[in-house]
């Protein structure tokens, strides 16, 4: 039971927020200050921190990673110190407090968490799923096409957080597809549910970003997993990956009543998802065309990609003009680029840019290694997550993130090659051993 509660503290503070920001900003349950996320992040320490036990000994996290993390998380707040642009110190120094309290609340918590964790996290997506459709649907302002949001600021234009809902739903597919094999009879109704309604709020939410990363999820899984189609029969090769008989059929059903839902009996909701689907394909396009400046036509021009493209070529003259600046950078918060990897290099130089590129590589290794050899489902979710984080420090945001690190961190945890295999056979021992 303390484990289940633990997983449950760690799947609310990297997963449960928009369901705060439902209760908060639209059911109205809940004041509308901004100590609300952090008493709840209380909270789900405490949860963390319910099996003291386990803290006699805590666990060593992946080497390489952590310690690659914590120098860049160090050197960062090294120059938050030095740097003259730091304007809010407080919420810094909180920001990289939160970081370190919870890596050592992790760090304490044991590898048979992945026992327990993937149905926590799709119950906690589907609910931000459902939260964020029923405020939409509920809102009486609400236009089709207009993008989904749950605002702290009214439901003007441009408000609200997207981003966040369109990650979590991106989690919830994930964690369906992958807990669906072992799955009981109900869970496997949860997550084909959770999938769907996972779907409809990514296409929603018209967060780029997050298409192409389920795009790059396919890809990287039928490379890595090709061999096995092509060596096994057509029939036991899908077997292998939770297409038996009873699932199909049961997969059938369920569709066959979406189907029903969608074209009989309530034919507004298709309609209003064909619309989205068109704005999707839409704004790829517009995206797409705006990095090759392709389009002459003004109204054909991705604004966020312009934004960004422009901003890149700025810090790109300046880092030209002072060449010294690539070896230190202009100092810690000197310009926000909404591009994480080269915010880092403008910002923290060379040494910064190293030190977070290294990041990614051992990132990335271990990554390929789990999605090869790896049974432990908790990390095969990190795994595959990872792909939407590393699109994102190329796209948008910014390096020091606390909501990005709360997720590298739990995979510097976590991400280890002898927990990749949670049920060892002498094939996947000899696996893992080649993978070292």
């Amino acid at each position: 039971m303390k484990l289940k509660i633990q997983a449950l503290g760690i799947v609310m503070l990297l997963f449960g927020s928009p369901i705060i920001h439902f209760f908060r900003d639209f059911a109205g349950i809940l004041p509308k200050s901004a100590l609300i996320m952090p008493i709840f992040s209380v909270v789900f320490f405490g949860m963390i921190f319910v099996n003291f036990d386990s803290f006699k000994k805590l666990y060593k996290p992946n080497f390489n990673i952590s310690a690659l993390a914590w120098l860049f998380l160090g050197y960062s707040i090294y120059l938050a110190i030095m740097s003259e642009y730091t304007r809010k110190p407080a919420i810094e120094a909180f920001n990289y407090s939160f970081l370190v309290i919870y890596f050592f609340l992790i760090c304490g918590v044991h590898r048979r968490v992945a026992t327990v964790i993937i149905p926590i996290i799709i119950l906690v997506t589907l609910a931000d799923n459902l939260a964020l459709l029923y405020a939409f649907i509920r809102n009486p302002f609400t236009q089709l096409g207009q993008r989904a949001i749950i605002s702290d600021a009214g439901w003007g234009e441009g408000a609200g957080n997207p981003s966040l809902y369109s990650f979590m739903a991106f989690t919830g597919i994930i964690a369906s597809i992958i807990y669906f094999k072992t799955a009981s009879v109900l869970w496997k109704i949860i997550a084909i549910a959770n999938t769907v309604t996972s779907v409809a709020v990514i296409l929603m939410t018209l967060i780029r970003v997050t298409m192409f990363a389920g795009v790059l999820c396919v890809f990287v899984f039928l490379f890595f997993n090709m061999k096995s189609f092509l060596k096994k029969s057509k029939i036991g090769a899908w077997y292998n990956y939770g297409f038996s008989k009873n699932n199909f059929i049961l997969f059938s059903l369920f569709l066959g009543a979406v189907i029903v839902f969608l074209f009989v009996i309530n034919p507004k909701v298709l309609n209003s998802l064909l619309v989205y689907v068109e704005n999707s394909s839409r704004t790829l396009t517009h995206v797409i065309d705006t990095i090759l400046q392709k389009s002459e036509n003004k109204g054909a021009i991705d604004p966020s990609a312009a934004n960004r493209l422009s901003t890149f070529k700025y810090a790109s003259e300046m880092l030209t003009n002072e060449p010294l600046r690539m070896i230190y950078g202009f100092g810690y918060r000197f310009l926000y680029v909404d591009i994480p990897l080269m915010q880092v290099f403008l910002e923290e130089g060379i040494i910064g840019l190293i030190i977070i590129l290294m990041f990614h590589y051992f990132i990335i290794k271990n990554v390929f290694s789990a999605m090869q050899i790896a049974d432990n489902q908790w990390i095969l979710l990190l795994s595959y997550y990872y792909m939407l984080l590393l699109l994102t420090s190329f796209t948008r945001g910014e390096p020091y993130d606390p909501y990005f690190w709360n997720y590298f961190l739990t995979i510097a945890r976590f991400l280890k090659p002898e927990d990749m295999i949670l049920n060892p056979t002498p094939k996947r021992e000899l696996l893992s051993e080649a993978s070292n």
